[in-house]
C-alpha cells in the first residue's frame, strides 16, 4: 500500500507514512488500555497494531493534522462512502470480536490476537462490500435519474 502511494504521488509518501505510524501507535496504545499485556505480548501486539493500522489507514482522507480523528471520515459519508463503511466496519466488528478473548476456554480462535485480527478483517471486508453497494446504488440512481 505504501509502495502504491509512493508511485501514485511521491510528495504524499512521507505524510502517508507518518499517518500510518501514528495510527498504528494509537491502536497499540488502545490495546494496552483495553487490557492487553504489552510487556508479555509486545511482539504480537506490535504486529497486530501494524496490521489493523494498515486496514484503518486505507480509510484515511489524506489530510494531515495533529488530531488523528480529523484524518479519518468519522462524520461525512458523502465524500467517500467506501472509506466510511470500511472504517466503521473495522470498529464495529473488532469490538464485539474481543468477547472471544474474554471467554477463552483454550480454543485457538479465542487467544490474543486472533479475535482482533478476525474482527478487523471481517469488518474491513463487510465494510468494503457495503461501501461498494452504496456507491453502486448511488451511481445507478443517478444514471436512471438522468434518463427520465
Amino acid at each position: 500500500m505504501l509502495i502504491f502511494s509512493l508511485v501514485r504521488s511521491p510528495k504524499k509518501f512521507i505524510p502517508s507514512l507518518l499517518t500510518w505510524i501514528k495510527t498504528s501507535l494509537f491502536i497499540f496504545g488502545l490495546f494496552g488500555l483495553c487490557g492487553d499485556n504489552l510487556v508479555k505480548h509486545w511482539k504480537i501486539s506490535i504486529l497486530t497494531a501494524l496490521y489493523v493500522g494498515t486496514l484503518v489507514h486505507t480509510t484515511a482522507t489524506g489530510t494531515i493534522t495533529s488530531n488523528i480523528a480529523e484524518e479519518f471520515p468519522f462524520q461525512d459519508m458523502s465524500t467517500d462512502p467506501l472509506s466510511f463503511f470500511r472504517l466503521y466496519g473495522i470498529i464495529g466488528f473488532s469490538i464485539p470480536s474481543q468477547l472471544l478473548t474474554i471467554f477463552d476456554h483454550g480454543s485457538q480462535s479465542q487467544r490474543w490476537p486472533l479475535p482482533m485480527l478476525l474482527g478487523s478483517t471481517y469488518g474491513f471486508t463487510i465494510g468494503t462490500i457495503l461501501g461498494l453497494g452504496v456507491i453502486y446504488f448511488h451511481s445507478t440512481r443517478n444514471i436512471l435519474g438522468k434518463r427520465s
